[in-house]
């Protein structure tokens, strides 16, 4: 991260613009919260989810209440893990299977730009473009929506893939070595959107996030070119973009 950081403040000083790739991603876990703080200058919605509880679940979040009331967390804290422990206590034993949404890595919706211990603001603060495809997957979609719904910049590309949600492995039998995962959550983006297929929807399953500015990349010519009339028409998008949102 302390490398992120830094390169981040390079960019900062050095770019007029910046183009994100998360093109063929598969995602990852809540540390991409961290990498969206760094490009987001200004505070900015994260994502929720609705989670299928299990008994495994509700425990870990047992253990994580007693443990803010024993080292004495703040009461608002306390009171939103309390308010979420709850929830999942509630979809479990009524059979209603799907919680209501639930803010994701952060107990809160609203997240704050990256900033140093002083207070100072580490955050990308000019133009960006975020390139996505047909690959870009489970945290790679809530990444793309989160920069999509808080308008930080273009997602260029083709639709993403549409499969997020928060996802458990574990070993599939007693006597084998093979794991299988599963979705025990569905991905809520912080607004709704409207696509041909699905009407208005803020889910990101089936749906994906589509682009602002589409472009498409499996095509004979890029692969016979080696993906260059892709990289020249999302600088051409990059490059109007800086001028549009350059400021006076």
């Amino acid at each position: 991260m302390r490398q992120l950081e830094t390169e981040i403040a390079y960019l900062n000083a050095n770019t007029d613009g910046l183009v994100v790739d998360i093109m063929r991603n598969p995602g990852g876990g809540c540390v991409g919260l961290r990498y969206a703080a760094l490009l987001m200058p200004e505070r900015f919605k994260g994502f929720s989810e609705y989670i299928r509880p299990t008994l495994a679940m509700i425990a870990d979040m047992e253990e994580t209440l007693a443990l803010l009331e024993a080292f004495g967390a703040e009461k608002w804290v306390i009171e939103t893990v309390r308010f979420e422990l709850d929830s999942l206590r509630s979809a479990y034993r009524n059979g209603r299977g799907l919680t209501g949404a639930i803010p994701a890595c952060s107990l809160t919706a609203d997240n704050e730009p990256a900033r140093t211990r002083n207070g100072d603001l580490m955050a990308y603060t000019k133009p960006l473009i975020l390139l996505v495809d047909e690959f870009s997957t489970s945290f790679a979609d809530a990444f793309a929506a989160m920069i999509q719904d808080n308008r930080r910049g273009l997602v260029v590309g083709a639709r993403t893939n549409g499969a997020g949600g928060s996802v458990v492995v574990s070993p599939a039998g007693q006597y084998s070595e093979a794991s299988v995962g599963m979705t025990n959550a569905l991905i809520v983006r912080s607004r709704e959107v409207r696509t041909p297929e699905f009407g208005l929807s803020a889910l990101i399953e089936n749906i994906g996030v589509r682009p602002d500015v589409a472009i498409e990349v499996m095509t004979r010519e890029n692969l016979m070119q080696q993906g260059r009339p892709f990289a020249d028409e999302f600088s051409k998008v990059m490059a109007r973009h800086i001028r549009e949102t350059a400021r006076p």
